[in-house]
């Protein structure tokens, strides 16, 4: 049987995800499932450099627009209806906004590759002083 499949997206900017109901959703002709990071048994997160983002948005949203979850159903109709009948819950977090804001709150992105590729773990704790040594490691 053939589905379609229509991206539930998050509607705030900064929040945690406190609930997913599709239970009216479920009710609509046509429904199959509804899957969230949950249900993913593998690795959540892609990239085209750095496998740094999530396909499904766990627990915390930090864009509006971020995919939180897809409605599967047998017509787009169907789906494009059910996503619209998917309730999530928030628990709205404080913006941050500019750099100061961000330092007092200790938050970071993560370095790319950061202990994860040798050779730019190895430049990022030793520097660059002797450049040649740290290439024939």
């Amino acid at each position: 049987r053939e589905c379609w499949i229509e991206p539930v997206l998050s509607t705030v900017a900064h929040a945690k995800i406190v609930s997913i109901d599709h239970s009216l959703a479920s009710r609509i002709e046509g429904f199959v499932d509804l899957v969230t990071a949950k249900d993913v048994q593998g690795i959540n997160k892609i990239g085209a450099i750095a496998h740094d983002d999530e396909v499904f948005v766990a627990d915390t949203v930090t864009a509006v627009g971020q995919i939180v979850a897809c409605v599967v159903a047998e017509s787009k109709y169907a789906a494009r209806l059910a996503v619209s009948q998917v309730n999530i819950t928030y628990e709205k977090l404080e913006p941050i906004v500019g750099l100061h804001d961000a330092v007092e709150k200790k938050s970071f992105f993560k370095p790319l590759f950061y202990k994860t590729e040798p050779l730019m773990h190895t430049v990022r704790e030793e520097g660059c002083a002797d450049i040649d040594a740290v290439f024939a490691k």
